[in-house]
């Protein structure tokens, strides 16, 4: 999901780094089984590449932009601005 294109293709609308904005991000379906114990992890990065283009994070235009810049996630978790995972549970028995 390119944050740009949040409200749709056809209008950009770049972020300010200081107002906090909510994404609701629909994953690929993924199955795993986790046993008694164990925990999961959830990783937030600004990319995925190779899978997906490279995000210069300079807002110009992604075929002839040179400059890359770091871009910083900010994952709000208190009472006013609270994050969650969402996850499917289908539940088996253990023999």
């Amino acid at each position: 999901m390119r944050s740009r294109y949040r409200s749709g293709f056809d209008q950009e609308e770049f972020l300010d780094p200081d107002v906090p904005n909510k994404f609701t991000i629909k994953l690929n379906p993924v199955g795993i089984e986790i046993q008694p114990g164990q925990r999961l992890r959830l990783d937030v990065s600004s990319s995925e590449f190779s899978n997906f283009d490279r995000n210069h994070n300079t807002g110009k235009d992604f075929w002839s932009d040179t400059e890359l810049k770091i871009a910083k996630q900010t994952v709000f978790h208190n009472t006013e601005m609270p994050s969650r995972l969402l996850m499917p549970l289908i539940s088996k028995k253990y023999d």
